[in-house]
């Protein structure tokens, strides 16, 4: 059990507690409580769901310094003290003298990072301090600098991943016994909702340490229970396997209803549960945590009816259909036999495109991860929405897709790759439980079951994003066994990448690669259409787990990507820097009920994509939101493409009208004045061969839409700045981002 100190921070003298089995006395004599009071109805609340979240507010953290024992064998006391932020802690660890080692040929040090990634300010300020007798030292964002001596300044610090470096006064000297302190952040408001994310898990929460508790009152009608996640992960490294754990209780008043131990270590765990609660007007409950020092809340608690049914049938009228979004980033179209593909590559997708309503003509709406997805969320294009380059977060005026479906009473969720689809990016506004895990199909897999096994009775929106065709490609032995003779798959991804070929972009028209370099180049698209067969696979294990639940019918079901992957056709690899077919050109594929499947020859987008879930599934649209309701769709429009280059700069579009193509540059100022950079007609030259940039008609196109495209780069929203860390730089890294530029 955690030992609680309180007193001012600094003084010496402080009175010991030692916290039993939760009662009364430990409710008034040490917890900080608050009442919640959490109305019949408003809000995003249905009559049936209420979510505990809303409105919350933590008022039990701790107001003085707080210290548990040494948790997993440290020498040394864990202390926490309070920040500027009154939603925060700053953790003070411990770092001895004895712990620092010189890396050669430098005046900087070494030393293990006690805690390494426990959390981050909201504001983008730096999340560590190291401090000694002789005061603070000055943070530093880059490791880089700290190489030569001359380069820094004494007394500075910088983190990179596990790893602390400190230049001394005297780099000759290891640095003295100091303290590093890091900061938590236990959550925050958003939409009236207190939001906390744990790791790879964020969403609507109740933020509870160890040793403190929280309470809420409301009405609770007869046969209730209350469904919620217990998420917990250790404060310090502590090494695998090493022992920990902590006891999560609800109490109804003085009736213990829940009492679950969960073992903690350096990963999180998640793990959902069913209480039920007796009714009662004004019933208050009591969410407490006890035992050994870590980071803990009560994940998605909702209040909803104890028998909800399954996705078949519900005990109340209720046809409002479950809307679930697979996107499978980096993928482009012509993977698929119904975009002009190799029959043997997608035959799971290709069998699913007969039954959907298919949409022939499909643009991204950006040629990388991050604007696009803010566009298919926000409904609105990149330079409306203020996300272009990579350091931008989309902002909290957006109204989401995932906010208008909540709000009309669906359990929304997510789960995703990580990276650039992520909380820290702006993307989870809406979702009240969103699951980011890391470049592996089979873990996005389980996270979708255990969503979808966590059925409360409401309508469900799940979005699944896999980067499984990203950049590292990947090749199972299945594929590798079924296909690689076919595909020509000779090399994998490591020994590639160790080549000393030169396979950089070349900007010049005459550029001819000699024969080895075209056999390199062969061979990365071969692992690509591997890669993108392994995804065919999942999509078919996805929807496995959706016809065990009785989703495969009257479900609303969307497949489609949010950008292609160049291999050299125009002198480019990868995506980001080109607008040509095979980056910008993806599938959509759309089922849902009363909806015939078909073809469709008009141009379509993911800007679309808000406006037609919200007519599938009697929503209202955002008033915001571009795009078309693509259920509706009977005629030819302007499609769109945005080049948004990551690091900023001047960028370019893409206009398309009919099957006629105009690049020119993304600028409000010079459209005036622009003139076409490349032109195109799609029809006769599908591989845009030939530049008819020259031609009258393609000046005509680029003035016609002069009007709309001046529009279109108006920002409406803010969009908010991001400061990544080292450790999520080497996680984008990992992924092709942040390379040379």
């Amino acid at each position: 059990m955690p030992r609680i100190l309180f007193g001012p921070i600094g003084e010496r003298s402080h009175r010991t507690y030692s916290p039993p089995v939760p009662c009364r006395a430990t409710t008034t004599l040490l917890l900080l409580t608050v009442l919640v009071l959490a109305a019949c109805s408003g809000g995003d609340d249905t009559e049936r769901h209420r979510r505990l979240a809303r409105g919350f507010v933590p008022r039990s953290l701790p107001q003085a310094r707080v210290e548990w024992v040494a948790p997993f064998g440290a020498s040394k006391a864990l202390h926490l003290s309070p920040s500027d932020d009154p939603y925060g802690l700053w953790v003070e660890c411990p770092v001895g003298s004895d712990t620092w080692r010189r890396k050669p040929g430098t005046g900087t040090w070494r030393a293990p990072r006690p805690m390494p990634g426990v959390g981050g300010p909201s504001d983008g300020s730096p999340q560590v301090r190291l401090s000694d007798e002789r005061g603070d030292y000055r943070y530093v964002p880059a490791i880089d600098a700290m190489d030569d001596p001359a380069a820094v300044e004494p007394r500075s610090f910088t983190i990179v991943g596990d790893s602390l470096w400190a230049m001394p006064a005297d780099p000759e000297q290891a640095p003295a016994d100091a303290t590093l302190f890091e900061y938590v952040g236990l959550g925050r408001q958003e939409e009236g909702s207190w939001r906390f994310g744990l790791d790879r898990f964020f969403g609507d929460a109740l933020t509870v340490l160890p040793g403190f508790s929280e309470q809420v009152r409301l009405d609770v009608p007869s046969e209730s229970a209350l469904r919620v996640r217990t998420t917990t992960r250790a404060w310090s490294s502590a090494p695998e396997g090493t022992a920990g754990e902590v006891t999560f209780r609800i109490f109804a008043g003085e009736e213990l209803l829940f009492e679950h131990a969960q073992p903690i270590g350096i990963r999180v765990r998640s793990e959902a549960h069913v209480v039920s609660v007796p009714a009662g007007s004004g019933s208050i409950l009591r969410f407490e945590v006890a035992g050994d020092a870590a980071l803990s809340a009560f994940h998605t608690p909702v209040l909803g009816p104890r028998q909800v049914g399954d996705y078949r049938v519900r005990p109340w009228n209720d046809e409002r259909p479950d809307v679930i979004v697979f996107l499978a980033d980096t993928f482009r179209a012509d993977n698929m036999a119904l975009y002009g593909g190799d029959p043997a590559l997608t035959p799971n997708l290709d069998r699913f495109a007969a039954e959907c309503l298919r949409f022939e003509r499909v643009w991204s709406s950006s040629t990388w991860t991050l604007p696009s997805h803010a566009t298919l969320f926000s409904g609105l294009f990149p330079y409306q929405s203020g996300v272009v380059t990579d350091t931008d977060r989309l902002g909290q005026d957006a109204i989401t897709l995932a906010e208008q479906l909540q709000a009309a009473g669906y359990r929304t969720g997510a789960v995703t790759d990580h990276a650039f689809v992520s909380s820290t990016f702006g993307l989870a506004q809406g979702f009240e439980w969103f699951d980011e895990q890391w470049l592996d199909l089979d873990d996005t897999l389980e996270g979708t079951r255990r969503f979808l096994d966590a059925d409360d009775g409401r309508p469900v929106f799940l979005f699944v994003h896999t980067y499984r065709v990203h950049v590292p490609y990947r090749v199972s032995p299945e594929t590798q066994a079924r296909l690689g003779e076919h595909l020509g798959l000779t090399e994998d991804w490591d020994a590639l990448e160790g080549s000393d070929l030169d396979l950089s972009y070349r900007n010049d028209p005459n550029y001819a690669p000699n024969a080895e370099v075209l056999a390199a180049r062969r061979a990365y698209e071969a692992l690509y259409r591997g890669a993108a067969a392994d995804l065919d696979a999942g999509f078919q294990r996805l929807r496995d787990q959706l016809a065990r639940l009785g989703l495969d019918q009257g479900t609303v079901f969307v497949f489609t990507s949010d950008h292609g992957e160049g291999f050299w056709e125009h002198g480019h690899a990868g995506h980001g820097n080109g607008l040509w077919e095979e980056h910008i050109r993806i599938p959509l594929l759309v089922s849902a009920p009363n909806v015939e499947p078909g073809s469709v020859p008009f141009s379509a987008g993911l800007i679309d994509l808000p406006r037609t879930l919200a007519a599938l599934t009697g929503t209202s649209p955002a008033p915001s939101w571009r795009g078309t309701n693509l259920v509706e769709l009977d005629g030819e429009r302007t499609s769109l493409s945005f080049q948004c280059l990551r690091w900023g700069g001047p960028s370019s579009v893409a206009i398309g009208q009919g099957p006629r193509k105009v690049v020119t540059l993304a600028s409000k100022a010079e459209l005036p004045k622009a003139s076409a950079q490349l032109a195109y007609d799609l029809e006769r030259d599908p591989g845009e061969t030939t530049d008819l940039a020259s031609e009258a008609w393609a000046g005509d196109l680029l003035r016609a839409k002069e009007s709309q495209l001046s529009e279109l780069l108006e920002p409406v929203l803010d969009a908010d700045s991001v400061r990544l860390d080292s450790q999520a730089r080497e996680q984008m890294r990992a992924l092709g981002y942040f390379g040379e530029e």
